[in-house]
């Protein structure tokens, strides 16, 4: 995603992703291998906010919630804003 994004641009992100309740993010790794066939791919268990540090993104809002009326495995999810840092990882910069 950095190389799309351009320079001093955001990336806005919706994403289902890994509970930090131990006993719900069981359910969801139990769930994940049919939830990905029946959703198209859609990934229960990714850790969102770790995943887009990692990618050399700062993180400027981040909020993690469970959707109201959906089973928590299914209903978690991460929303927020991501800004690229210059020199991480794939954008050509240095260390």
């Amino acid at each position: 995603m950095r190389r799309v994004l351009r320079p001093g641009g955001r990336a806005l992100f919706l994403e289902h992703g890994l509970s930090r309740d131990p006993k719900v993010a069981r359910w969801q790794s139990r769930l994940n291998p049919l939830w990905r066939a029946v959703a198209v791919g859609c990934n229960l268990i990714r850790p969102v906010a770790a995943s887009f540090r990692a990618a050399g993104f700062a993180l400027t809002e981040l909020e993690e919630y469970y959707l109201p009326g959906t089973p928590k495995p299914l209903g978690y999810f991460s929303r927020g804003v991501a800004h690229a840092v210059q020199g991480g990882p794939a954008s050509g910069g240095g260390p």
